[in-house]
């Protein structure tokens, strides 16, 4: 159980570290600045080897982590869905983003 939470804390704050990155970015993007949109998919290529190291973890688990697993699932897509055009787009993916570390922190807060 304590594994649970110590893998719980670093995933989350992994995530977050990774939103705050993407957060970053997008003042560099309303700044204008051509590279935000290679960073963004950098950032978006660290956040996919975040959440596919964490599912590897979670297949070999317990049954009760397969709603982490869809939450994993969750940011996959968001991650997945096209280049970032524009400050908005980048904007919504972290709002989106943003909720779903919420839910996984919350899921690992009721172990």
């Amino acid at each position: 159980m304590e594994d649970q939470k110590h893998f719980g804390d670093k995933l989350v704050a992994a995530m977050k570290q990774a939103a705050a990155e993407l957060e970053a970015l997008q003042v560099q993007a309303a700044l204008g600045k051509a590279e935000a949109k290679d960073k963004a998919e950098e950032l978006k290529g660290k956040f996919n080897d975040l959440i596919q190291d964490a599912k590897v973890k979670v297949d070999k688990g317990e049954a009760k982590f397969e709603k982490l697993k869809g939450k994993l699932e969750h940011l996959e897509v968001q991650l997945a869905l096209g280049k970032a055009e524009a400050k908005e787009v980048i904007a919504e993916q972290k709002k989106k983003i943003s909720n779903t570390i919420h839910e996984i922190e919350e899921f690992f807060s009721k172990l």
